[in-house]
């Protein structure tokens, strides 16, 4: 495997509509800081090249930044996700220091996180201190913001609020909503069957004129689909080699180290290949097979929540999400 989403811990300081994880509360199953150590150290016994340290937010974790120094002394590539409301200055220098290799932080219209008028207006402002913060660091980040089936306009304002502050980050990344997890709950916000890359069209003239880089996923699956969440489309694991998963794929390690090869597929446990502290190295690549076997003969019958969406980087086909870079004008 090239890379491993941990998920350090189901806590969080919001309560999104579409966390396709379901964060929010701490989880009884979760590892404890002993079996968090182990857990990378089997993920480098596996293979992997980066680890992405993710969530809930997993800065509500107090021994994060251990866990990180420790990968990183294993050799191992470093992200960070997190959605920036409890970086401070501290937090950042530590970030630095560390010199990790990729950092996203996410960015919510008020659609998302259910805040009174007031609370969003100082989400936003706290968001916007950190970032121009981290502005001035050798760190570099991608904004990532989801976007619903109803906020294309507040899409725009976070764009113009970017330009404004004069905030750089080497992406923006806008990504649809997936009928997963918490989502599942809210249909109506999913963008499943729209062609959000139509948001390109109607950029405000100063976000046109500032060059940022952005980044769009959109899907084809027609609004009769929409709500057919169990239906199988070609995806990376299908573009497997033994013992290897491509660059492109996806797997994510859960709060009790079960693995999966897709974060979309995640408590799925017809899709678990093992679990991280109990099972060997053997035995996970043995479960892949099985996996990339079952989903190979079932094809379309098979269960899978990513419906029917594929992913085109140059002319293969190698996931499920179609996903557009675009870069502005320089």
């Amino acid at each position: 495997m090239e890379k491993v989403t941990f998920l350090v811990s189901n806590s969080c300081n919001f309560r999104c509509k579409h966390c396709f994880v379901c964060a929010g509360n701490k989880k009884s199953n979760e590892m404890n800081k002993e079996e968090k150590y182990r857990a990378i150290d089997k993920i480098y016994e596996l293979g992997v090249k980066k680890i992405s340290f993710s969530g809930g937010e997993p800065l509500m974790d107090k021994n994060i930044f251990e866990y990180m120094s420790y990968a990183k002394e294993k050799k191992l590539k470093i992200g960070f996700l997190t959605n920036g409301l409890m970086l401070d200055d501290e937090k950042i220098k530590t970030l630095e220091n560390l010199k990790i290799d990729s950092l996203s932080i996410s960015l919510y219209t008020n659609d998302i996180i259910g805040l009174n008028e007031q609370k969003y207006c100082e989400y936003l402002e706290k968001t916007m201190d950190t970032l121009k913060k981290l502005s001035k660091t050798s760190l570099e980040y991608k904004l990532t913001i989801p976007v619903s089936a109803t906020s294309i306009d507040e899409i725009y304002k976070l764009l113009k609020l970017i330009v404004n502050n004069n905030i750089n980050p080497k992406t923006v990344r806008i990504y649809i909503i997936t009928p997963v997890g918490r989502a599942k709950e809210n249909i109506s916000m999913c963008t499943e069957n729209m062609d959000v890359s139509k948001l390109l069209d109607n950029l405000p003239e100063e976000v046109i004129k500032s060059k940022l880089n952005i980044s769009i996923e959109h899907t084809d699956v027609d609004e009769k689909n929409c709500e057919q969440i169990n239906k199988f489309g070609k995806c990376q694991i299908l573009k497997y080699k033994k013992n290897y998963i491509n660059k492109y794929s996806d797997p994510h390690m859960d709060v009790n180290g079960d693995l999966y090869l897709c974060g979309l597929l995640l408590r799925r446990k017809e899709y678990c290949i093992g679990n991280i502290l109990s099972d060997s190295k053997d035995d996970i690549f043995e479960n892949i097979d099985k996996l990339v076997k079952k989903i190979d003969i079932e094809n379309e019958l098979d269960p899978c929540p990513m419906l029917n969406r594929k992913k085109k980087m140059g002319k293969s086909l190698v996931c499920p999400i179609i996903y557009v870079e675009t870069k502005q004008e320089k």
